[in-house]
């Protein structure tokens, strides 16, 4: 390069190698703008044009790197992605990258011929809402009775306006602290303590502040803590978190107490929950339907004990509560996914004691838990460019609340004077039950048998639907989606086609190795990749 009498050499040396190098590329499936939301997921999809590979054998290996500022990152692939780096298609969880800063992706792909190819994809995070807090006062209170105050001030974002979301929690979520704040989206499984199910969502809006009313009690074994943690999102959907917490007690002497209370507000002439409903509250309604749940199931545990004492008639009044509370939250319509996410974790909730589930509430459960799984898979379809951390988590409230449905219809309708093999009789390709209880009418025993057909039927429809809504975002190499409900687990991967037979799906405590693809699929051309569920 000459410049006036300045001359400078500069070389590049160039490897020419016979056969054709791999011509890698990669493209964007979601987060795709030049500046990424680092709330939500990075999905790219890494591909090779002049490359073949057959159905059974893996030709071909893909290596990513990631580089800031020129320099290779020292990178967890394991702990922030869902796929590693050693899949065609990556996945980067939300709340990976820091805000403001540029990335590199490289894509190494290499063949039988050992020659490389590569491609590069380059982002810019946008920037996450700064410099704020949140306080609630007072810090210490009475369940159903004191009304906390959570108050935001000083957030800044440069895009405009910001939305605030305010959940709660009773459990013990390990390693939360007071005070801390990060660019983690609620629903990203950047952070394992908002991964967690037991959070619920009691407002969201415009407004800096909110009021929790009637929060349940916390854990006597948590010293009656009640997490506060408030998600604050700019116009973009970039969130940041801010934690804290207040200490919640009972304000009743006996468990007697509390479970009066908890009738009077649920089951009483013109209760507080009817009121509500009248009033279209809905969002109100089921922040109450999971306080009272979280209360009465404390309850439950607490006679479930060793040393408790069970009683009856306790547990009757119970399910009296229950009922009443998941034919309200069946009545409610919602019309977005934060919507959704409010009445599948207090649905979640409800259904805390199969034991205390009447038949009843299963005949309203079912049929309300598949229309909810449904209306999930909608916005899996539609809210495609959403974090689908957020499908996810509600996926696994409304399983949770469908698995214990289904268990809590098996194990009331099976007797001690009915064998197992008595009671199931298999007809025209679906599961009968014979009989529920000893009864002297044919036509109670037969109308039992069509309840329990019918709740069987939805609930494994809502488990086929939730498949169908988690596949929606699900692309070829991911870590298997696992569902946890009470007896029953759901496993989800999508594979692709030359992963097939090659190594165990599930996790530590339930897998199966799947048979080799030229088995399965006669070495079909137009099979790629394959989903499975278990």
């Amino acid at each position: 390069v000459r410049k006036d009498n300045r001359l400078t050499p500069a070389c590049q040396l160039l490897t020419v190698s016979a056969g054709s190098p791999p011509n890698a590329f990669i493209t964007c499936a979601r987060n795709c703008l030049s500046t990424i939301n680092p709330s939500y997921d990075l999905v790219l999809l890494g591909d090779c044009v002049n490359c073949t590979v057959s159905l059974t054998s893996i030709d071909i290996a893909y290596s990513w790197s990631l580089f800031h500022d020129g320099q290779e990152v020292d990178f967890d692939w394991d702990i922030h992605t869902t796929t590693n780096r050693t899949q065609a298609g990556l996945v980067i969880k939300g709340g990976t990258f820091n805000a403001y800063e540029t990335y590199t992706l490289l894509l190494t792909v290499v063949t039988g011929s050992g020659h490389p190819g590569i491609a590069e994809y380059e982002f810019t995070t946008s920037g996450v809402p700064y410099g704020g807090s949140c306080s609630v006062s007072p810090v210490s209170g009475i369940a159903f009775n004191t009304t906390f105050t959570v108050t935001c001030s000083n957030w800044t974002d440069d895009s405009g306006e910001l939305e605030y979301y305010f959940y709660y929690g009773t459990k013990n979520f390990d390693g939360l602290a007071d005070g801390e704040a990060s660019n983690l989206h609620l629903d990203s499984t950047g952070s394992e303590f908002l991964e967690a199910s037991g959070l619920f969502l009691a407002s969201y809006g415009t407004d800096e502040s909110a009021q929790l009313v009637r929060l349940p009690p916390g854990s006597a074994a948590n010293n009656f803590t009640v997490w506060v943690i408030v998600r604050v999102t700019n116009i973009h959907r970039v969130s940041t978190t801010f934690t804290t917490h207040v200490r919640v007690v009972d304000g009743q002497q006996s468990s007697i107490e509390v479970l009066d209370l908890m009738s009077t507000i649920v089951l009483d002439g013109h209760c507080l929950m009817d009121q509500m409903a009248s009033f279209g509250q809905t969002r109100d309604m089921a922040q109450l339907c999971n306080s009272v749940a979280v209360t009465i199931n404390q309850l439950a545990d607490e006679e479930n004990e060793p040393d408790g004492v069970q009683n009856k008639e306790n547990r009757q009044r119970r399910l009296e509560v229950r009922t009443k509370m998941v034919s309200s939250l069946a009545a409610i319509k919602p019309s977005s996914l934060e919507e959704l996410g409010q009445v599948a974790s207090a649905m979640e909730a409800c259904t805390g004691h199969t034991d205390e589930l009447s038949d009843e509430s299963q005949l309203i459960l079912s049929p309300t838990i598949k229309d909810m799984a449904e209306k999930l898979k909608n916005h899996a379809q539609l809210d495609g460019d959403k974090d689908n951390r957020a499908i996810e988590s509600t996926a696994e409230d409304v399983f949770a609340s469908l698995s214990r449905t289904l268990r809590a219809s098996v194990t009331d309708a099976i007797t001690p004077n009915v064998s197992a093999l008595d009671y199931l009789v298999v007809a025209n390709g679906t599961i009968e039950k014979r009989r529920r209880k000893r009864r002297s009418s044919l036509n109670a025993d037969v109308m039992l048998a069509i309840q329990d057909r019918d709740v069987a039927t939805d609930s494994l429809r809502a488990a086929d639907i939730l498949s169908q809504a988690i596949f929606q975002h699900k692309i070829a190499g991911e870590k298997a989606t696992t569902l946890h409900g009470d007896g029953l687990i759901m496993i989800l991967q999508r594979r692709t086609i030359n992963s097939v037979g090659l190594s165990a799906v599930g996790d530590s405590n339930t897998m199966f190795v799947l048979p080799s693809s030229s088995v399965v699929f006669h070495r079909d051309p137009g099979v790629t990749q394959v989903d499975v569920q278990m």
